[in-house]
């Protein structure tokens, strides 16, 4: 662990990069004036705000400038001991994460899936699954559309380079999340795109199936003049389909 502390004219910031678990975050604490002082400590992993502490405290004038380094400096050790206590505490495995984030989203509960999201992505930063939650999240949630389908993608080209989890989740999860991330945007010709892509891996996937018919692109029934709904074409359709004819 590599502390430093900086003076920034007549600031001082204190600045920690810390490992744990081989995973490197860069943590920061300095003080902040408006119109009431306080002291902020950030955490960042890759340069993205995973923890954040901000307080309100008196000022240098007040309490004297080396009292005020006391209060930045516990503050600062407060963060590192948080992001270490993270790691030590965490009992869930990848699949529990994504399992977990899957149900609330299930339930349409994104703010709490977005917010297990972040503290998955603590532990397992690097995890395919849930970085393909993160973007299409942050697609639908905050309406960051290019960042959203751009982790988005790298998820799919992570997971391609090898990287699985015992067969839980295939491809077509990650065609499904970024086709929700390009219909967030506005994309819906990409959104088709991918929903086909993901329907190759599984053509009988509820959720591509359903984005698709939400997408206005359902496939002609198997007797087109007769219902859609009809017995008949619902069964010539299920058949057709286990034949790989549609």
């Amino acid at each position: 662990m590599k502390k430093i502390r900086l003076k920034t004219g007549k600031r001082f910031d204190y600045s920690t990069t810390i490992s744990v678990k081989g995973i490197n975050y860069f943590i920061q604490t300095e003080e902040a004036t408006s119109r009431y002082p306080f002291i902020t400590s950030t955490a960042y992993l890759e340069g993205r705000i995973v923890e954040k502490i901000k307080s309100a405290c008196l000022s240098k004038d007040s309490i004297g400038e080396n009292e005020f380094h006391e209060l930045m400096h516990r503050q600062h050790n407060e963060m590192i001991k948080m992001i270490q206590e993270k790691h030590l505490e965490t009992k869930r495995s990848e699949s529990d994460y994504i399992k977990g984030i899957g149900t609330l989203i299930k339930k349409n509960r994104l703010k709490d899936a977005y917010d297990l999201v972040e503290d998955a992505m603590l532990i397992f930063p690097d995890d395919p699954f849930i970085m393909s939650y993160c973007g299409y999240l942050r697609a639908v949630l905050f309406k960051q559309y290019n960042n959203g389908i751009a982790i988005c993608k790298k998820a799919l080209s992570d997971f391609k380079k090898g990287h699985k989890i015992s067969g839980y989740y295939f491809e077509h999860f990650f065609y499904l999340n970024l086709g929700k991330a390009y219909l967030a945007a506005g994309k819906k010709n990409m959104a088709i795109q991918y929903v086909r892509n993901g329907l190759k891996y599984d053509k009988n996937n509820k959720e591509l199936i359903k984005m698709l018919i939400r997408l206005g692109m359902r496939k002609k029934p198997p007797i087109p003049f007769i219902r859609r709904d009809s017995i008949v074409n619902k069964y010539l359709g299920l058949l057709f389909s286990k034949a790989g004819l549609r």
